[in-house]
């Protein structure tokens, strides 16, 4: 490659899949602060505040909303990548940080967006199917998704062309 050259990475897999759950809830969030904006009582003499208040509080539903539209979720030649909505929250992880994949289910309490289990993280937009990756570090992550299969799949041929080798998992 001469000097001007840029190394191409490969996408291997990438999907995306939209965050039905997170919408709806939000939505909801939504309409229900901008009508309790517009039924404030009148004779209330901190209306502006109150007001203030909950419009602030629509436009943090509003950009949860554009934020966590959907999830997408890429395997490339060089990391697995995830991240909702336009990519202002994202994950890149190098592949050979990654020593296990397997498909898992999650249940309806695990839920929907990004917080901690007791497996690990988890990234989700919708559905209960998710890979659960392993990391040297020994961190989890699970990465919901509606193709398990198909991204543990991409994940272990990735991993394995990185690595030279077969993965666990």
């Amino acid at each position: 490659m001469s000097g001007g050259e840029a190394a191409v990475t490969a996408v291997l897999y990438q999907h995306t899949q939209a965050a039905y759950p997170i919408r709806i809830g939000v939505l909801i969030a939504l309409a229900a602060t901008v009508v309790a904006m517009l039924f404030l009582p009148d004779a209330q003499e901190a209306r502006w505040f109150l007001n203030a208040i909950l419009g602030g509080v629509a436009l943090l539903f509003a950009a949860s909303l554009v934020l966590f539209w959907s999830m997408t979720v890429r395997v490339t030649d060089e990391t697995l990548e995830f991240w909702f909505g336009p990519g202002l929250v994202r994950q890149r992880v190098p592949l050979p940080e990654i020593v296990a994949v397997e498909t898992v289910r999650t249940s309806f309490w695990n839920g929907w967006g990004i917080h901690w289990t007791r497996r690990g993280w988890l990234y989700n937009a919708s559905g209960f199917g998710a890979v659960l990756v392993r990391l040297r570090s020994d961190k989890r992550l699970l990465v919901g998704t509606d193709e398990p299969d198909a991204l543990a799949d991409a994940l272990r041929q990735a991993v394995s062309r990185t690595a030279g080798g077969p993965m666990d998992g």
